[in-house]
């Protein structure tokens, strides 16, 4: 991994870096996951995007980050799903098809688990991981999520059926 590599808010400054990203692994993206809806990858859909990332932070609902190589964007780490009842949030990441297999995903992760602990004060993250993924289930064992939930049936993709795990995280 590069040693100039940053974590950043997501912010409008990140546009059209933000819009590089999702078309360069749009393709690698849609194997695995649902594709992006009608209208995203678009200078007014990333817009929209980042400005309702912006409102869910100030709502303290999300926080999303970019992983930045120089002005590159590399990979996507957001929580999602804040619960301040519960003290829980929701992680996950896209990281660039380029980068994936070096330590991207799990610096990611590591960087969102760093956030939950720390300023947000949560007390547990979650995962779900389709099981198309196996990395990802590596990436969260790696970083010491544990197996909660198997949930067969969870979403069509790419014309069949399948199941997802529920991680978890106690962070304190």
């Amino acid at each position: 991994m590069s040693t100039g590599m940053t974590f950043e808010l997501l912010s409008p400054k990140h546009a059209c870096a933000l819009l590089r990203f999702e078309l360069e692994n749009r393709d690698y993206f849609e194997t695995l996951i649902a594709p992006r809806p009608v209208g995203f990858i678009s200078e007014q859909g990333i817009a929209r995007h980042i400005d309702a990332q912006l409102s869910a932070h100030e709502l303290k609902l999300a926080r999303s980050l970019v992983l930045l190589d120089g002005q590159s964007i590399i990979a996507r780490a957001n929580l999602k799903e804040l619960d301040d009842k519960r003290h829980s949030g929701e992680l996950g990441y896209r990281v660039a098809a380029a980068h994936t297999g070096k330590g991207v995903a799990s610096l990611c992760v590591a960087e969102l688990a760093r956030l939950a602990a720390g300023p947000l004060g949560l007390k547990q993250l979650y995962a779900y991981v389709l099981e198309n993924n196996p990395a990802s289930s590596r990436v969260l064992l790696k970083n010491h999520f544990t197996q909660i939930e198997f949930i067969p049936d969870f979403t069509w993709h790419s014309g069949r059926q399948l199941d997802c795990v529920k991680y978890g995280l106690r962070l304190a």
